[in-house]
Parts: C-alpha cells; structure tokens; sequence
C-alpha cells in the first residue's frame, strides 16, 4: 500500500513540478536535472545530450553527478559511441573507457572517475534526438533490470525533448501530463473539466481489457464500455458524477469487476490545480487491489473475532464487580482495588470498542444494522458508567428529551464514548460536562464541552489523524484513535465531526449526526 501511494504521489508531484515551472532561459535544464535526480538510485553519473539529426554532433544539455564545466568540451563534437547509439537505436556500452582512442573522452572519463559508459538513445516518432549516458567509477555488464530501467527512463526523456521541440504552449501542456505516465506501474487516466479523456497509459488499457479507441471523448462513453466488467456499474457512475461536481480533495474508490475469480481495481482520484486557482481537470491512478483487499479482509475479520470474544468476558467483570459495589464493602481495601478492576475494564472494553471500528470503518456492512437510536439514552448511559470512575463529576444537558437517529447503534454508541471519556479525563474535579444538543429536519448536532485544559494549538491538526506525531502529543489512555475512527464513521454517515475551543478554558467537540439512514437519503435523492 505505502508503495501504491508513493507512486502516486511522485506522478502527482512531477506534473506540479512541470506545471509550476517558471518560463524563461534555463527552463528546460531546470526540468532535465530534476527527472535526473529522481532517477538516479546510486552514485551514478548521469549525462544528457542532445543529438542534430543532420551533422550527428552532440550539444550537452544537462548532468547530475558530473562537472558541468567538463561537458563544454564536447558541445559541438562527434563522439564514436553517441554516433553508433544514434544509428542503432539500441545501448551502446564502452568498457575501459579511459583506454578510448578519443583524447577528449579518454581524459573526461579520466576526471571524472568514470570506467564503464553506458549510452542509450532518446527516440521520438522513430527518430534519435539525444542521449542519455550512465556512468560508473566501476567495470559492470548491462543487466536485464538495468537495461529496462534505464530505458524507461530514456523514454520520459525523450517525451521531454519531443516537449520542448514543439513550442506551442498547448501541446507542451499536454506533453508535461504524458510525460508522467512512463514512470508509473499504475493504470493512469486524465480527464479535462469538462470530463473529456484527457491521456491514459498503457497499463489503463490492461487493467480494463480495453482498445484505445474506447478511451476518447467523454467519461461517460468510456463507463458504457466498462458497464459489461463491473458488479455495480450505477455505483461506479454515481461516484464519477459526484466527483467530476464536487472534487476538492483527493477521493479513493473500490470497484468489483466480474468474473471466474473477481477483481478488485482501486482508484485514487484528485483535482489538478491551476492558475488563479482554477482547475484544470483529475488525474487518476488505478491499481489492481485483489490481493491488498484480500489480506486486509483476513486482518479486519481477525480483529472483528477478537473484539467479539473479547466483549463478552468483560461484560460480565464489569457487570459483576458494579454489583459487588453497589452492594457495599465493607473492607476499604478491597472496595479500592474492586474500584481498580472497574477503571480498568472500562478501559478495556473502550480498547476493545476502537478494535471493533477498526475492523469495519472501511466495510459497508455495518451501515446494513441501522436502527432507531436514542441518543441522549446513550448519552445518559455512557456518562452514568464513566462517572462510577469520577463521582465528583455531574453533566449539565440542554436540549429535548427525546432525539432519535437512524444509524448503527454500536457505531453511534462508540463516537458517544469517545466524547464522553475523553471529556471526563482531562476534566478538573468537582466540574461539569456540558452536553447539548440541537436539531433540524436533516441533522442533529450533539456538542460536549469539558472545563480541562484544551488541546495545545499544535497539536489541533492532529485530532483526527490516524497516527498523531508522537513529537505532539502523547496518549493519555485509548490508542489514540478514538477520535481519527469517529471522524471516518460520520463522514462515511454523511456526518461530520469539529474541534473548538471553550471560551473560559476547555474543549468543544461537535458532531453532526444524519437524522436518517444513507439509504434512506440515497433513496430520497434518486428519481425512483
């Protein structure tokens, strides 16, 4: 997954790199020496050059690793291996390059510590154009991985001379898209506003078993074509449709393609900025998820048998010790550690209800037990357990009596736990917890405040992150993903959670919370 995500973000960021790049002399260098450096994986010393297609002489364009005053030498030269690069269109590899017949060469390699040259060839449209040569301080042979990867990286090069040769500022811009796409193992697909197919890669057209002349036009020809693979073609369309109006962040879906043994192909999809901060249209990634969503159902299903076995013995601790002291114990001893058991399995069982959310938060199974929800009940009964803990603590609600919800109760039951226990452990003793909550005809927004001492302003931005910097914040009981798995829940709801300070001192967090289902209001959104 880390790897998937990687890729994504380097096609990301060197479409950004290109697009931001300021016109201007040096531009092209500029652009050269940054795919060099991404290249590059060792110590390397990498030279591009530029061929002329009519005297075979070479122009130095740019180098990462090398002197840049030594590649003057060669600019307008004839050099043997360039020469034959360009007439074979294949590699060329010189060994011993400091034994060359060629003085300039001989002693170029000689100060730059340079033994094994290898060169291949920048080819646009059938044509050589430039050369790249790769460099090393040792004698090696061309290995298969190393022939391959180094011509895929000639290949985007040579996207970028093709780029820089034409000069019309469209075709440049749609050259800075295409380039990106050699780099990528991923099925890549561009879509201009208007939600024309902008580009698209070969391993797009793998994934899908599609001809490229499916790929054109509108977004919605291409799904015609794709209708007859997928499981659930009308919830792949709705989810395009959504994204073409509404898409200001990045957005990741699944989709089920059918067959013998079905497939599962993610796409991560996100807006490309442009100037005056207009949009210039979606790159999107796609990715083969069958195996990734095969170990990730084991791993969550493993966690959902836990949190289940779990629950159960811990009920009946906790059942039995709020009996044993409600009953009264005599011995203050024993009443005090009775006390521990008590603070501890709650403890647990909040441990053991973040396992259960982490378990479902990417599953759509759970919205399948939506029911009518009593929240201040919840409410009542979340605060009546936690106070067994802090006696000297009492909440002060305002809002109606009665206010219903149709959601899972556990889920809702959860992002209420978190709230309230986390609200009466940074409490000061002998305080209130304010609890409100107000209500339309589509939401219910439910608010809890503490008298504690706030969240620190650098650690706000990670309230609801899944992984907090430890550098920030340190967790204070829980594994520090109550609030990351309230804020997955609701959004997957339609809902939405929101951190603020309390005036006077404290923290407010208010959740809103949909009064009906999602199929429910997927149902009332749609002409049927």
């Amino acid at each position: 997954m880390e790897e998937r995500i990687k890729r994504f973000e380097l096609v990301s960021d060197m479409y950004q790199f290109l697009h931001d790049l300021p016109d201007g002399v040096g531009r092209r260098e500029m652009a050269f020496r940054w795919l060099l450096n991404y290249a590059r994986i060792a110590d390397e010393k990498l030279m591009l050059t530029v061929v002329d297609a009519v005297t075979g002489t070479i122009k130095p364009v740019t180098q990462v690793g090398a002197s840049p005053s030594a590649r003057e030498a060669f600019r307008g030269t004839f050099v043997a291996h360039i020469e034959a690069a360009r007439q074979t269109q294949a590699p060329v590899i010189v060994s011993r390059i400091q034994d060359s017949d060629n003085a300039l060469l001989r002693e170029w390699a000689r100060l730059e510590n340079i033994r094994t040259l290898w060169t291949f060839p920048l080819i646009v449209r059938g044509t050589v154009t430039g050369t790249l040569s790769v460099g090393y301080a040792d004698e090696r042979a061309l290995t298969d991985f190393a022939a391959q990867y180094w011509r895929r990286v000639s290949e985007s090069l040579a996207l970028f001379v093709a780029i820089d040769d034409r000069g019309k500022q469209y075709r440049l811009h749609q050259g800075r898209l295409e380039a990106t796409l050699g780099l990528t193992g991923s099925g890549v697909l561009g879509l201009w506003p208007t939600g024309d197919i902008a580009f698209h890669n070969e391993r797009f057209l793998e994934l899908f078993h599609l001809d490229p002349d499916q790929v054109v036009g509108h977004y919605t020809k291409l799904l015609a074509h794709l209708r007859n693979q997928l499981v659930d073609p009308d919830a792949v369309e709705r989810t395009m449709d959504e994204v073409s109006r509404l898409a200001l962040e990045p957005v990741e879906v699944v989709a089920e393609l059918k067959g013998l043994v079905p497939r599962f192909i993610r796409m991560r999809m996100r807006p490309m900025g442009g100037q005056a901060g207009r949009m210039q249209g979606w790159l999107a990634i796609f990715d083969d998820y069958t195996d990734e969503r095969d170990t990730t159902t084991r791993h969550q299903a493993f966690l959902s048998l836990v949190a289940h076995e779990f629950r159960t013995p811990l009920t009946v601790i906790s059942g039995v010790v709020e009996w044993l002291l409600s009953e009264g114990i005599a011995d203050p001893a024993v009443a005090e550690q009775l006390q521990v058991i008590s603070r501890e399995s709650t403890r647990l069982t909040r441990l053991i209800r973040e396992v259960w959310m982490n378990a479902h938060v990417d599953e759509p199974t759970w919205q399948g037990r939506e029911t009518k929800v009593s929240l201040l009940d919840l409410i009542r009964a979340e605060f009546n357990q936690r106070q067994l803990m802090a006696p000297d603590r009492h909440m002060v609600y305002d809002g109606p009596e009665q206010v219903e919800i149709v959601a899972n109760p556990e889920v809702v039951n959860a992002i209420v736990a978190v709230l309230v226990s986390n609200a009466l452990r940074f409490s000061p003793s002998h305080s209130a917890i304010d609890v409100a909550i107000r209500e339309d005809a589509d939401m219910v927004e439910l608010q809890v405040a503490d008298r504690g001492p706030g969240v620190a302003e650098e650690v706000v931005e990670d309230l609801f992150v899944r992984m907090p910097d430890p550098r920030r914040r340190s967790a204070v009981g829980g594994i520090g993903i109550g609030l990351w798995l309230s804020h997955q829940f609701l959004k997957k709801m339609g809902g939405r959670i929101e951190y603020q300070p309390r005036d006077g001192g404290g923290a407010v967090f208010t959740v809103w919370f949909p009064r009906q289902s999602l199929k429910t209001r997927v149902r009332r959104l749609s002409p049927e």
